[in-house]
C-alpha cells in the first residue's frame, strides 16, 4: 500500500478496514468509507465515472427473500423458569416453576427470542430467576 494522506485514518472493523476522514473539521462527523470514497472527498483522486463502475452482482435468491421480508410472523415463545431446589441438605436437582407461553410479532426466529427476553427482564428485573427461551413459528 502507497502512502496515506495524513488526514486519512484507518479502522479494522471485524475482517474489514475503513478508512475515515474529517473532511469538513473536527467540528461535524467524519466521513468513513472506502479508501478511494475518502480521497475523492479530500480532493486528491477524481470520481470515477459512472460507465466504469462494474454492475453489482445479483443477490442470491434466499438471501433476497431474508432481506426484503418485512412482514411479521407470529411466534409462540415458551419460557421455561429454571429453580432449584434444595431438601434438607441434600441436592435434589432443578425443578422447573411456572411455564408459560408468550404471543411475539417478529421479523425472525432470534428477534422473537429478543423481544421475549427483553419482556421478561423488564417485568422480573435485572435479578429475577434464570429461565430458558424456545420459540415456534406460529404456520397459519
Amino acid at each position: 500500500m502507497d502512502h496515506l494522506d495524513p488526514r486519512i485514518g484507518t479502522l479494522v472493523r471485524g475482517m474489514e478496514t475503513v478508512y475515515y476522514a474529517f473532511v469538513h473539521g473536527y467540528q461535524a462527523d467524519p466521513l468513513e468509507g472506502s479508501l478511494e470514497q475518502v480521497e475523492v472527498a479530500l480532493g486528491l483522486r477524481q470520481a470515477p465515472s459512472a460507465q466504469a463502475e462494474a454492475p453489482p452482482s445479483p443477490v442470491p435468491a434466499r438471501r433476497r427473500l431474508a432481506s426484503s421480508g418485512t412482514a411479521l410472523r407470529e411466534y409462540t415463545v415458551t419460557v421455561t423458569p429454571s429453580v432449584v431446589t434444595y431438601a434438607g441438605g441434600s441436592y435434589t436437582g432443578s425443578a422447573t416453576f411456572g411455564e408459560y407461553t408468550v404471543q411475539v410479532l417478529a421479523k425472525s426466529h432470534a428477534q422473537a427470542l429478543q423481544k421475549a427476553r427483553r419482556e421478561r427482564r423488564d417485568e422480573e428485573g435485572r435479578f429475577g430467576v434464570p429461565a430458558s427461551f424456545k420459540a415456534r413459528w406460529v404456520r397459519q
